[in-house]
């Protein structure tokens, strides 16, 4: 369940609340991190994920370098990023990179089994206002990555499906070689993280210097990711991080990109759990 919220409105409408900077950002990641550090004993879905979660990184990683890709892309055609239809398509956009990026590794990893299901996840989300139209995202991840990974679909047919709800006018941004640069960087990031041992440090690393995210994206999703494989109360990890993104002082690019990759966490495991072998 996806829920959205408009944020508090101070003492005085006309002035914005203040936001965290980045050091405040970092400090207060770095003490969640350490009250949520410890992996709870296998006894429930997340906490039993294991390697399935740390494929998951390559989606989170990929749909946010997705988002990234689709703002470049539309500022080089001129189309403005900020409406409806916008956001709608950085969705699509970091859906379809995250999947391949995941696709790369969890075919290295996984084979697939029948009944193949597709299934989404249960957890309460709370997604602020500004961000709604990014909270589908992890459906749409789910959709793409299972047409692809069991139906045999090509990431670029994701494009022309409808599926992902992409308006006639946004196809061009998704058609871009800009962004098409970034998906097939993505695909590259999941089969080297695949070399690596699935290594965070490894994965947001590569990502940062090949262009696909920021230094401040790589050094956030690295801490998510800490506290993301370790399984622990997720529903309150991914939140917080969604919040603590939201009231900071990162672009808007950044803020949107990285939330579409919380999103996606809290989706992504559920298309590999009981669908696949160990290869």
């Amino acid at each position: 369940m996806i829920l959205t919220s408009c944020s508090k409105k101070t003492a005085d409408t006309n002035s914005s609340p203040r936001r965290l900077t980045k050091a405040e950002l970092y400090a207060d990641l770095k003490a969640f991190n350490a009250a949520h550090g410890v992996r709870p004993e296998c006894s429930g879905f997340w906490s039993c994920l294991g390697k399935v979660a740390a494929v998951a990184g390559a989606d989170i990683t990929g749909a946010a370098a997705g988002v990234v890709g689709v703002s470049e892309a539309a500022g080089a055609l001129g189309i403005a990023t900020g409406g409806t239809g916008a956001v709608v398509v950085m969705a699509a956009g970091g859906a379809i990179a995250g999947g391949g990026a995941s696709y790369a590794a969890a075919k290295a990893v996984y084979t697939a089994v029948a009944p193949n299901e597709n299934k989404y996840g249960d957890l309460n989300l709370d997604v602020p206002l500004e961000f709604h139209d990014l909270s589908d995202v992890g459906i749409k991840h789910n959709n793409a990555m299972y047409n692809i990974f069991f139906a045999g679909q090509e990431v670029t047919d994701s494009y022309y499906t409808g599926a992902l709800g992409v308006g006639r006018e946004y196809l061009p941004v998704l058609n871009n070689e800009i962004y098409q640069q970034r998906v097939a960087a993505a695909s590259n990031l999941g089969r080297d993280y695949v070399s690596s041992g699935f290594d965070y440090a490894f994965l947001t690393n590569r990502a940062y210097e090949t262009g696909l995210i920021t230094d401040d994206m790589r050094q956030i999703l690295y801490s998510f990711m800490e506290a993301y494989g370790t399984g622990a109360d997720m529903e309150n990890v991914i939140n917080h991080y969604i919040s603590a993104v939201d009231q900071s002082e990162l672009t808007d690019i950044e803020r949107k990109a990285l939330i579409a990759g919380f999103i996606v966490a809290s989706e992504s495991p559920y298309v590999f759990y009981n669908n696949v072998n160990e290869k």
